[in-house]
Formats: C-alpha cells, sequence, structure tokens
C-alpha cells in the first residue's frame, strides 16, 4: 500500500516540475530522477525511519512514468509524432 502512495506522490511531483521547468527538459528530468533517489536513500541516515528498495523502485516508477508521458504529450503537442 505504501508503495502505490510512493509512485503517485512522485508522479504529481513530477508531472509539476516537468510542466513548470525554466532550464532544460532534460535536467530536470535528471533532476527529478536523482532526487526520488536520494529521498529514499536519506532514510537509511534518518532516525526512525527505514530504507525499503521498493519505495525507491515504486519513487523511480512514477518519476519515469511522468516523463514518458510529459515527453509524448510536449511531442504531439509540437507535431512531431
Amino acid at each position: 500500500g505504501t508503495s502505490i502512495n510512493h509512485a503517485l506522490a512522485f508522479f504529481y511531483l513530477s508531472i509539476l516540475g516537468l510542466f513548470s521547468y525554466k532550464t532544460s527538459f532534460n535536467q530536470t528530468a535528471i533532476f527529478l530522477l536523482v532526487l526520488s533517489i536520494v529521498l529514499e536513500l536519506s532514510h537509511l541516515i534518518i532516525p526512525n525511519r527505514s530504507f525499503q528498495s521498493l519505495d525507491l523502485f515504486a519513487n523511480l516508477l512514477g518519476t519515469l512514468l511522468a516523463i514518458v508521458i510529459i515527453f509524448f504529450y510536449k511531442r504531439l503537442k509540437n507535431g512531431k509524432i
């Protein structure tokens, strides 16, 4: 249950980030991927938190799904598909 919440949260975060980026799409996508990894890895050093690889996978899945959807949306909007 909580891994689904991770995927949805990172999906929404990534959609918002990719729609509002000011730099390049690639830089924003890389930043969001690194952010999803760092936030889960930070659980290794935060007291009373535990690292779970399934949550890391869900973070990455939500972020990657948003990147793919926005990528194809922007290509479709620009008439490149």
